[in-house]
């Protein structure tokens, strides 16, 4: 429901493991954060634009809470309260999506446990923390 009611968000594997949070791995669409940014009219060469291109997938995933305009869509209490920006995608290749292109959630757990771990920390649940300025920046070069 997120991919399909965003054009931010290429793909999403969301975490909770009895955790206090809802926590979510996204790989974000370059295209779309880039053509988002334009329409905003923020020049990609902005020493802001990690953050910038951060708070609109943050505000594409509020869309799915209460007074949202997809709040019917989604269940409030499974929607991230933080996620981690990843600067690759889940393929084949890398083993992260099998043959008939279904996520391995096994193993996009075991490869991202550092930023899962990372997202249930104080710093990790700012969604404007380092590790993802870093991606989205990386992401718009």
């Amino acid at each position: 429901t997120l991919i399909q009611h965003s054009k931010l968000i290429d793909q999403i594997v969301l975490y909770n493991n009895q955790n206090p949070y809802t926590t979510a791995l996204i790989v974000s669409s370059k295209e779309g954060l880039k053509r988002a940014l334009a329409e905003k009219q923020v020049n990609l060469s902005s020493p802001e634009i990690g953050s910038e291109a951060i708070k609109l997938i943050q505000s594409d995933i509020a869309q799915f809470k209460s007074g949202g305009e997809y709040e019917e869509l989604f269940p409030d209490r499974w929607l991230p309260a933080s996620f981690a920006l990843l600067d690759e995608a889940f393929t084949e290749q890398n083993g992260l999506v099998n043959s008939t292109l279904k996520v391995v959630r096994g193993k996009v757990e075991k490869k991202y446990m550092d930023r899962i771990e990372y997202m249930l920390t104080p710093e990790g649940k700012n969604i404007l923390n380092e590790k993802n300025i870093e991606v989205a920046k990386k992401l718009l070069e």
